[in-house]
């Protein structure tokens, strides 16, 4: 029999057959979708951190290298003339404590372009002088 004689299970499978093909098709639709929507969001954060990455790389590693340097530096001075030194020993303390990295990188040190402040530079600029005064000195 066919669907035109009134055979109703012939009429079923077929709209079951329809039906299963559009929940698959539209399942397939939404993962092809979704798999879309999270490759533009990756693709574009990916982007948009590398561009950041780079307009800021030479500011972060010129800060990076000063600061290391201060520490370093008054570490050396420390173990070398700390003994007879106590103002050296406690300064070499502070400048260990005041340019810790997350004290150094701190929200309060940038604007909103991530472009370093005033108070950054006063703060590196306050270690430095200090610095150079101890280097002087031995």
């Amino acid at each position: 029999m066919s669907s035109d004689d009134g055979d109703i299970w012939c009429s079923d499978s077929e709209d079951n057959s329809k039906l299963e093909e559009s929940l698959e098709t539209r399942k397939l639709r939404e993962v092809h979708k979704k798999r879309g929507y999270v490759d533009g969001i990756s693709s574009a954060k990916e982007e948009n951190l590398q561009a950041g990455f780079d307009s800021t790389f030479s500011i972060g590693s010129k800060l990076g290298l000063r600061v290391g340097n201060l520490v370093g530096k008054f570490q050396v001075l420390k173990t070398l003339y700390g003994d007879a030194d106590s103002d050296l020993v406690e300064d070499a303390r502070l400048v260990e404590n005041e340019l810790r990295i997350n004290k150094v990188l701190a929200s309060r040190h940038f604007n909103e372009d991530l472009d370093p402040l005033a108070s950054l530079e006063e703060l590196v600029g306050k270690w430095e002088s200090r610095l150079t005064v101890y280097e002087n000195k031995y």
